[in-house]
């Protein structure tokens, strides 16, 4: 697989900002940021920098909300979803990801073993 774009959905949180920094480093690729609000993208931009120690990710990194999704998804190749860990949200979120993205997309779930049994479920 060739991947050129990473949606990150819940980059605010410590796990999915530190992960979306790795990807940006060491991948060198554009990833979009996303959370509920511009102010919290850019909080995760922050906090993905500082886990690095290094100001040269920040071009890669893309403040995004939830209203820019459809148009996002269509363009990612990776799409990682790091919301918080409520079987409501991680629903809504993954049901928007499901009708949103682009054919061939590859889709990672993180940190979803306290919600497992809930999606076996539905």
């Amino acid at each position: 697989m060739n991947i050129k774009k990473v949606a990150f959905i819940g980059a605010n949180s410590a796990m999915g900002a530190k992960t979306a920094a790795i990807i940006a480093a060491f991948g060198d690729l554009p990833v979009f940021m996303i959370a509920r609000d511009i102010k919290k993208a850019k909080d995760g931009i922050e906090i993905a920098v500082r886990s690095v120690r290094s100001n040269s990710i920040r071009s890669n990194l893309i403040p995004s909300t939830y209203s820019d999704l459809p148009r996002i998804l269509k363009q990612c190749d990776w799409i990682v979803e790091a919301v918080a860990e409520n079987y409501e949200i991680k629903t809504s979120v993954n049901l928007l990801i499901k009708r949103q993205r682009r054919k061939g997309a590859s889709f990672l779930l993180l940190h979803l073993a306290s919600q497992l049994q809930n999606f076996r479920e539905s």
